[in-house]
């Protein structure tokens, strides 16, 4: 349901280029709702958490982002103008954490700026406006942009969460102690209900003889 095709850009006045599946968006949303609803049962905080837990969380969230602007610096230099401004940011994540929410939003903001300059240079540059987040994902649909650049956006995404989750104070340190997740937790209460549900009957069969 993606546009594919050669591996070069389509025409930014064509239909694929501004024509959004809604369909398979909307399906991709719903994949992805559902595996946040299934981790997140082991990534929320179950009580107070230490500052050397954010702290440490924090260093491996930097250290991604370091490990990922060395990889896009060796596929182009250029493109390092798109991730600096996140590395630089978040680096005062853990010197904003006590303050006010405006400090903490804005200082988070601010890593979102390279991004954002990506996508505003396709849409005033192409003319391409709010369709062009959608012409940015053709060019990986299409084989244009290389499989490894998606893999790095993805790393930046992780690494936003975790700083997100440090500075807004929903960081938790996974836990050492296995926790059941929702689909362990159903079947769980539906073989727990059955055994009830058995136990009953044998009571009342018990009683009735």
């Amino acid at each position: 349901m993606f546009p594919n095709g050669a591996p070069r850009p389509i025409a930014p006045d064509t239909d694929p280029a501004q024509q959004w599946p809604f369909a398979a968006i909307a399906g991709l949303a719903t994949l992805s709702a559902a595996g946040w609803f299934l981790a997140r049962v082991r990534l929320i905080p179950r009580g107070p958490v230490d500052r050397t837990d954010e702290l440490a969380g924090h260093l491996v969230a930097m250290v991604a982002l370091c490990l990922l602007a060395l990889a896009v610096a060796v596929t182009n230099a250029f493109s390092l103008v798109f991730v600096l401004p996140s590395l630089h940011a978040w680096l005062w994540a853990p010197h904003v954490r006590d303050s006010r929410l405006a400090y903490r939003a804005a200082l988070y903001a601010a890593g979102f700026v390279g991004p954002l300059a990506l996508v505003v240079s396709f849409a005033v540059r192409l003319d391409l406006g709010l369709d062009a987040p959608w012409y940015i994902a053709t060019l990986f649909t299409v084989g244009y942009a290389p499989l490894t650049l998606f893999l790095v956006f993805l790393g930046w995404a992780a690494a936003a969460g975790q700083i997100g989750a440090i500075l807004f104070g929903r960081y938790a340190p996974y836990p050492e102690d296995a926790v059941p997740g929702p689909v362990r937790q159903g079947l769980r209460r539906i073989l727990l209900g059955r055994r009830l549900a058995r136990h009953d009957d044998e009571a009342l069969r018990t009683a009735s003889e």
